[in-house]
């Protein structure tokens, strides 16, 4: 399937004749042709577009559990489907064959929104999930195949970095039903190394879930954690990383944010 131009939202132009992508903290600065470090958004002419708009890397029923998500939908069936590229360059990434390798952009499927939520609906499957790359790279593309599953009754899940800017998360977790945010691990040094990445638009992204700043008509999404043990500890009980993380994106003991992780929100630990 060939590139598509599908225009990309979440960009302004500079001063100097670049347009700068607004969409992930990395904010990317474009000459004419191109590419954001995520590969998938491209300048062409005075706009950015997004080059894999209704184009696929696979698609997969799994155990809404492998996602991993708790007590949302337990036992049900999850539509899961990826594009290609990511804003992160993770040195221990599982799937960077789909989000580093330019082959496998060449190799993608069609799949427009309508499509997706229509076989979702088909085959039993209770939920969408936006995963094997990061869904916020391809925001556009994952906000309007949610809104044809929630057309169809199929809700929706994300499985993320949380690596992107305020405004686009407001609008791109109001379309989602759950999300799994990947909180790495605790320091900035392992951030930066490991990932290429910072690790405070992570936590800014965890606090505004946990203070209920996503919150929409729907109610706003339901949250797991997951974390990669190793850095700074790796053998402190969930609780123990479920409080951490409040505290670290609260500042506080006692914030509404620890009292949201430890009142419900999941947390789960995977070793890198």
């Amino acid at each position: 399937v060939p590139e598509s131009k599908y225009p990309g939202r979440w960009w302004h132009r500079l001063d100097d004749g670049r347009i700068q992508c607004d969409l992930c903290p990395r904010d990317c600065r474009l000459h004419e042709g191109q590419r954001g470090l995520c590969f998938v958004r491209q300048r062409e002419g005075d706009a950015m577009v997004l080059t894999t708009y209704g184009r696929s890397s696979g698609f997969c029923i799994d155990p809404i559990e492998k996602k991993p998500l708790n007590h949302f939908y337990p036992g049900s069936a999850v539509f899961s489907f990826g594009t290609a590229g990511c804003n992160l360059a993770c040195k221990f990434c599982q799937n960077w064959d789909i989000s580093k390798s330019r082959e496998m952009d060449r190799l993608m499927d069609e799949a427009s929104p309508e499509r997706i939520a229509e076989v979702a609906a088909d085959t039993g499957c209770k939920s969408v999930a936006f995963t094997y790359n990061d869904p916020v790279i391809f925001a556009e593309y994952a906000m309007d195949t949610a809104d044809a599953c929630h057309a169809r009754g199929v809700q929706t899940v994300a499985v993320t970095a949380g690596y992107i800017h305020a405004e686009p998360r407001r609008e791109f977790y109001a379309k989602m039903d759950a999300a799994n945010v990947d909180l790495k691990a605790f320091s900035e040094d392992f951030y930066f190394r490991l990932t290429g990445a910072h690790l405070q638009p992570v936590l800014d992204a965890l606090c505004s879930d946990c203070h209920g700043y996503e919150k929409t008509a729907r109610g706003g999404p339901r949250a797991g954690r997951l974390i990669l043990s190793g850095d700074r500890g790796p053998k402190y009980s969930h609780s123990y990383y479920m409080l951490t993380t409040a505290r670290l994106v609260s500042g506080s003991r006692s914030s509404a944010a620890s009292r949201s992780i430890r009142s419900g929100v999941s947390s789960r630990r995977m070793a890198c």
